[in-house]
This record gives C-alpha cells, sequence and structure tokens, in this order.
C-alpha cells in the first residue's frame, strides 16, 4: 500500500486509517519509494493474518478480482466471512 498514492486516487485523507492500523500492530512501515516524495511503504504484519483467519496472505483476493463496485466487493467479503464461519 502506498498511502500517498492512495490519498492521491481517493481524494481523502488516509493517515488517521493508516495510523490506526499500525498503532494496532495489523500493518508496519516497510519502506519508502525512490520516487520524488518518497511514499511510505506498508506491509502486514502476523497478527493481521492470527486476527483475520489467514494461514497467509494468499489467501485474500486479488483487488482485480473483487469487482468493480463497493457493492461487488461488499457481497464477495460477506461470502469469504461465512465460509470462514461454517
Amino acid at each position: 500500500m502506498h498511502a500517498a498514492r492512495h490519498r492521491a486516487h481517493r481524494g481523502v485523507a488516509a493517515d488517521s486509517a493508516v495510523a490506526n492500523l499500525v498503532e494496532r500492530g495489523l500493518i508496519s512501515e516497510s519502506g519508502r519509494e525512490d520516487a520524488p516524495g518518497g511514499a511510505i511503504r506498508y506491509r502486514t504484519t502476523p497478527l493481521f493474518e492470527r486476527v483475520f483467519g489467514l494461514e497467509s496472505l494468499s489467501e485474500l483476493p486479488r483487488l482485480d478480482d473483487l469487482g468493480a463496485s463497493v457493492d461487488e466487493i461488499r457481497d464477495r467479503l460477506h461470502t469469504v466471512a461465512e465460509k470462514r464461519t461454517a
């Protein structure tokens, strides 16, 4: 995730959401881009995998597989959650 690029795409500040994830230990800084502005790169932590019941990050769907609309993404996430609790 590149926070600066994310903000530019969404038009909103993601700083507080990212800070919250860092504070909870779900993501951590993994370096900076070499490009001007040096956007911070983040990575998930082992705690992220435990909290979300993942054996590996490969279990997460690829972004391009989620669908284009918010409703499609929400439906996909609900389906995954239902499978986990069954």
